[in-house]
């Protein structure tokens, strides 16, 4: 099943959005916590900010040719890679998360991903099926 980008942009700014108050409810918890812990221990949270994928596209262009010995490329198991302006990286199938998650922490990958990138994984339809990968800065 094809989605539109409007669709998709739309699916995508939700769990952008989603993830930005589950930081906020976190950093709630967190300061409730922390009047409970002695005064010694200081809790920190991060916001979650995204991080635009489209400067992604060549790094995961130069990824798939470092990566040339592992069994699939990144540019098979992800569609979509970097085509809205957004921090939607790209839509892979559930059973092409794994694989893909070993490319991205590959040492091949590591050296050539900035280091201010942090990736994590979104449903993208109610069954499950199909996962967005999503860039977000750390």
């Amino acid at each position: 099943m094809k989605y539109s980008k409007s669709i998709f942009a739309a699916v995508l700014c939700a769990a952008v959005m989603c993830l930005a108050g589950m930081s906020s409810c976190t950093k709630a918890q967190s300061e409730n916590q922390s009047e409970e812990q002695p005064a010694s221990q200081e809790v920190t949270t991060q916001s979650v900010e995204p991080y635009n994928a489209t400067e992604l596209v060549p790094i995961f262009e130069a990824i798939d040719e470092a990566t040339v010995g592992m069994d699939r490329q990144l540019g098979e198991m992800l569609s979509g890679i970097g085509a809205l302006n957004s921090p939607a990286v790209g839509t892979a199938f559930y059973n092409d998360t794994i694989a893909i998650n070993a490319i991205l922490n590959s040492e091949a990958a590591q050296a050539l991903l900035p280091k201010d990138v942090a990736f994590t994984w979104m449903p993208a339809n109610d069954r499950g099926s199909f996962y967005v990968l999503v860039a977000l800065k750390k």
